[in-house]
């Protein structure tokens, strides 16, 4: 049983995670953990403990927010694009969330 409520504990924390990130209703931020769960074969709790541990890293202003956020949730990682003005000339463009979740 604590095993049971510690998994939905991380899983309504990476849903407020999503909803604050993105917006979201909590059924589209549920939807969305389970379409990554199911694109990256990682079971639904363990992908949503990993996306809460990895957003409480996050720094930065709201843009570079929302692109290592985008990263998070889509590629699983810290985003390793500069940050937007940084004279690179990379275009940030494309990066997030809400153009591609389900």
């Amino acid at each position: 049983m604590p095993e049971l409520m510690s998994a939905r504990a991380d899983i309504e924390q990476a849903k407020g995670v999503l909803i604050l990130a993105y917006g979201l209703t909590p059924d589209r931020a549920f939807a969305t953990l389970r379409w990554r769960s199911q694109e990256t074969n990682v079971k639904l709790r363990t992908l949503a403990a990993r996306l809460v541990a990895a957003a409480t890293a996050l720094r930065g202003g709201p843009t570079q927010l929302r692109i290592q956020m985008d990263h998070i949730v889509l590629r699983g990682h810290h985003c390793p694009c500069p940050p937007p003005g940084s004279g690179t000339g990379r275009s940030n463009t494309g990066h997030s969330l809400d153009v591609i979740a389900p």
